[in-house]
């Protein structure tokens, strides 16, 4: 016994295993926080009277351009509720073939921001179009310059905020005819305001592109015509100088294609005054 106490003293007890170490356990990946949700879209209020006056359909497209309008910050945004409000003016157009000749549409007009109408074809068609000073005041509201711009243009030209109708050099004097503006100055105005415009900004490029190439036409255009080189405020023959002189103005501050510039310098000295051929 005692010998085997001092052989168990004299070498110890056997070395204990060491326990192996705890696995490292790698921390789950936070989950991101979820995207927030979208906002929805505030219900569209449309115009109950409206929708009496007029129908279902065109209500619901006058209450979407007024909301689009209405909710327009920047020069892309008013773009987009312009578009709209075309296509809501145009609808209320084609509504408006089934009144009678000289009905009061105040009450429409008063429930379409940013449209106005007016009678045309000898006050037998009333036409809805957008009223340009409704635009320029929102574009005034909005970031960039593009809006701002562009209404000042077809306002100056068209005299509504629609890129067609009757144009400043479409100088009438009667219903369907007068005499062409080229001479006075307006063709070179109307192409100074559309290239301000276009370097304004991309918001309104095709409009204004629209309305630059109607310019453009109206110098290079030959042929008869319902609005002959005439002079609209004496009646006689615009002066060959004067046509000559804008469209020279013209290719002296305008920038032009090449295909513009040759198509303007060909016409040039071809370019006389005509007689008024009366309506």
């Amino acid at each position: 016994m005692f010998i085997v106490f001092f052989f168990a003293c004299l070498w110890g007890t056997p070395d204990e295993v060491p326990e192996p170490p705890a696995p490292v356990v790698e921390p789950e990946p936070m989950a991101a926080d979820p995207s927030p949700p979208e906002r929805a879209e505030p219900e569209l209020q449309v115009d109950a009277e409206l929708t009496r006056l007029t129908n279902p359909a065109v209500a619901s497209q006058v209450a979407e351009a007024a909301a689009a309008m209405n909710a327009a910050t920047t020069a892309a945004e008013l773009h987009s509720a312009y578009a709209k409000a075309i296509v809501a003016s145009d609808a209320l157009t084609e509504w408006a073939q089934s009144v009678e000749m000289g009905e009061d549409l105040d009450p429409i007009t008063s429930r379409a921001p940013g449209i106005t109408m007016g009678w045309f074809a000898e006050g037998t068609a009333a036409v809805f179009y957008l009223d340009p000073d409704d635009w320029k005041a929102k574009a005034a509201t909005t970031t960039g310059t593009d809006d701002d711009t562009y209404f000042e243009l077809v306002d100056y030209v068209y005299s509504q905020g629609n890129p067609d109708g009757w144009a400043v050099w479409q100088m009438r004097n009667w219903d369907y005819g007068g005499c062409s503006g080229l001479g006075k100055g307006v063709v070179l105005e109307s192409l100074q305001k559309a290239q301000a415009a276009k370097q304004a900004g991309p918001a309104f490029s095709e409009e204004v592109a629209q309305v630059r190439a109607s310019a453009i036409e109206e110098i290079t255009r030959t042929g008869e015509n319902l609005f002959p080189r005439c002079d609209v405020d004496t009646m006689q023959p615009m002066s060959d100088d004067a046509l000559r002189s804008e469209v020279q103005s013209v290719l002296d501050t305008i920038d032009l294609t090449d295909a513009e510039r040759e198509a303007l310098v060909a016409i040039q000295p071809k370019l006389v005054g005509q007689e008024f051929e009366g309506g």
